[in-house]
């Protein structure tokens, strides 16, 4: 194997990987979506005060995670307030699968 054959190897399994990592973020993700439109007015109303944020942006939020274009955009204290309000039915964990040891660190270990 020569070298340019290598280096395109290396960039096909790099393509790869972020392929797989953006599809299981999507897919972690996209149950937030399922639970998000379970809710009846209310409650996302609720869910959304117990968030601090409005039932727009979190509408908008399940759009773009529905359809791919974002993994997830929630801010850290978005997904602990998910999480809370879930009863743990949606964790941290699957809002934020790219980083979430980073920023939680008391759930590496969990």
């Amino acid at each position: 194997i020569n070298t340019k054959m290598y280096l395109m190897l290396i960039i096909k399994i790099q393509k790869c990987n972020i392929g797989w990592m953006m599809y299981w973020s999507f897919k972690m993700s996209s149950r937030f979506v399922t639970y998000f439109r379970s809710l009846n007015p209310a409650v996302k109303k609720a869910l959304a005060e117990k968030c601090k944020t409005s039932v727009r942006y979190l509408t908008k939020q399940a759009t773009l995670i529905n359809t791919g274009k974002e993994a997830s955009l929630f801010k850290p204290s978005i997904c602990t307030a998910i999480e809370v309000f879930s009863l743990g039915e949606i964790t941290r964990k699957e809002l934020r699968p790219d980083d979430w040891s980073d920023i939680w660190l008391e759930l590496i270990d969990a």
